[in-house]
């Protein structure tokens, strides 16, 4: 059962230790509006940080972090600066001013530029101070931007890996942290991945460095909503002006939240976040992140709530399991066709059994999928290149996801074909108590041996054929069930038309293909690309901002080159029309 509640809190503080319930206090400090000086360190902290607004001349903002710590007995500390997450690298050069501002201390150049040295009075505390400046007004984002910290006037948006500077550590221990937000309005909305509240002061809690980083946190004109699903508290943190009303979100991400935890019967949550930031007003882009006890989204703001939304949410929830209760061997790439393709899965199938979207919306979904797949120009690529170029490749980088999910849906048409009246589900459930009981994480031959149970030759061969070597996943007639038949269409291959690495390089277009979609839409080499938009699809239009000489302009096309057959779905709407239980049933539990 669902309930929503505006959250209406005016102070806070979060304690999280192992066994400790969440406890309410009014910690000493100035009002949240009035200007801060520095806080004295709190007795018994690890980290302790205070977290400051401060307005500049111009009318401009930054927020400065003082950080204390217990420095080693030998006189020098290594830290650890942001640098490398999700893709983006130096996440250290947002930051300025990085000074030691306790007695006795300084800071030296280390052995790398994210790992400065504090130098200090041997075993004393040491303090030092670092901030983030408002670079520009922003009237909307790029997705990828919000995953660095975003200080504007009327809010603090930040993923800890680009925020947090902590001492060198090796990020497994947990630590007692306790983060004090000053200088900030009366009222400000204040939420991240250890509580939310309005008008917060402090927050304390014992957590990993490694889970500290790895989570969203947000101040400012937020507006906080709370919803209770079975039985535990889920709070939504908005902002900006969407198409829907914030009940319509929350009551979509209580449906979302309530459908996952009870696939796994889990409810162990002291607490959940959701955040939502507003992108702008271009067409059609979605992204998020799964973190600690959270996940952040970034959405076009003049997006309704549809079927792309709500996998996006799906996907980065069954995050919580797939992803982090349920570990990743290293180099985690290599089970990304795991991690993100089975989550892929599970973000369509729980959203039609939930009734999210219909059984024509998942045959839809799944279709989409085949064809990404099968006109991808990565298609065959060895899973080794997805540990290579990942982050770098955009074909390679969805590769995992439409791989993973194919394979799901064969595995789970083998096991339900042995009549045993089990499933893939079986093996998801079976892995995540595998997790928790024993620690045991995702790797090739973890999956394998969990699928045993179910198909007495494993699915190693099928790991090494389809995963290893890259070779194409089939599809299979009774894969949806008794409604839907395989059919396949002629379509266009994908085909960019230019080089994207020779031109995300130069800065301008090159290597266009003469006679492709691209070259017909008016797209010549030398143009300078100012902005790139595209899938790894043939039915999504590229969008490309180019200048020409002197005048900018926009060129749109679909990168089709030579068609070719790809698997598809068709229901057939009058055996769903006679019987929709019948049809729906191979897909339910």
């Amino acid at each position: 059962m669902r309930s929503i509640a505006l959250l209406g809190i005016v102070l806070f503080l979060v304690a999280c230790g192992a066994g400790q319930p969440p406890q309410t206090s009014r910690p000493p400090g100035p009002p949240a509006s009035a200007a801060a000086p520095a806080a004295a360190p709190v007795v018994g902290a690890d980290l302790d940080y205070v977290i400051r607004r401060e307005e500049r001349p111009g009318g401009r903002y930054a927020v400065v972090i003082e950080l204390t710590f217990q420095g080693e007995k030998s006189g020098r500390t290594e830290l650890s600066l942001p640098d490398a997450w999700a893709g983006e690298k130096e996440l250290y050069r947002d930051l300025t001013g990085l000074t030691a501002t306790s007695s006795g201390a300084r800071i030296e150049t280390g052995a790398e530029p994210s790992h400065p040295v504090v130098v200090h009075p041997p075993g004393a505390p040491v303090t030092i101070r670092y901030e983030f400046a408002q670079s520009a007004e922003l009237a909307s984002i790029e997705e990828d931007r919000g995953y660095r910290v975003l200080v504007q006037k009327d809010y603090l948006h930040a993923i800890g890996h680009g925020l947090w500077v902590t001492p060198l550590d090796d990020g497994k221990t947990p630590r007692a942290i306790h983060l004090r937000w000053t200088g900030f309005p009366e009222g400000t909305a204040f939420a991240n991945s250890f509580g939310a509240g309005v008008g917060a002061h402090g927050q304390a809690f014992r957590e990993t460095v490694d889970h500290f980083r790895h989570a969203v946190f947000v101040a400012g004109d937020f507006r906080l909503h709370e919803a209770t699903v079975r039985g535990k508290k889920v709070s939504v943190a908005l902002r900006g002006k969407w198409t829907f009303s914030d009940a319509e979100f929350v009551d979509l991400i209580g449906k979302v939240v309530e459908t996952e935890r009870a696939f796994f019967n889990d409810d162990d949550f002291d607490r959940f976040l959701v955040t939502l930031l507003p992108t702008g007003n271009g067409c059609c882009s979605y992204g998020g992140t799964g973190l600690t006890n959270s996940f952040a989204t970034f959405v076009s703001s003049n997006l309704p709530i549809e079927r792309r939304m709500k996998h996006l949410l799906s996907h980065e929830l069954f995050h919580t399991w797939n992803g982090r209760r349920i570990g990743r061997q290293d180099p985690e790439e290599l089970v990304y066709w795991f991690s993100e393709g089975f989550t892929d899965y599970y973000a369509e199938l729980l959203s039609f059994r939930s009734g999210l979207i219909s059984l024509q919306e998942y045959v839809d979904s799944i279709n989409s999928t085949l064809r990404q797949y099968h006109l991808s120009p990565a298609k065959n690529a060895p899973n080794e290149a997805i540990a290579k170029s990942f982050w770098s490749d955009r074909a390679i980088e969805r590769l995992p996801y439409q791989r993973g999910h194919l394979l799901a849906l064969m595995w789970n048409d083998r096991i339900r074909a042995q009549g045993k009246g089990t499933s893939i589900d079986n093996v998801m459930r079976d892995l995540f108590a595998a997790a928790r009981d024993h620690g045991t994480v995702v790797s090739a031959a973890s999956v394998d041996a969990l699928t045993k149970p179910y198909l007495a030759d494993g699915i190693a061969a099928d790991i090494i054929k389809y995963v290893e070597k890259g070779e194409t996943v089939p599809s299979s007639a009774s894969t949806l069930g008794p409604c839907v038949r395989l059919a396949s269409a002629k379509i266009g291959a994908f085909e960019l038309g230019f080089d994207e690495k020779a031109s995300d390089e130069a800065g301008k277009i090159a290597g266009v293909v003469k006679g492709s979609a691209a070259e017909r839409a008016g797209v010549r080499d030398g143009m300078k690309l100012r902005r790139s938009k595209w899938a790894s699809d043939p039915t999504k239009p590229v969008l490309l901002i180019v200048v020409d000489g002197e005048r900018e302009k926009t060129i749109e096309y679909l990168p089709q080159g030579k068609a070719i057959s790809v698997p598809q779905y068709r229901l057939d709407p009058k055996a769903y029309a006679a019987n929709p239980a019948a049809c729906e049933a191979p897909l339910r539990e």
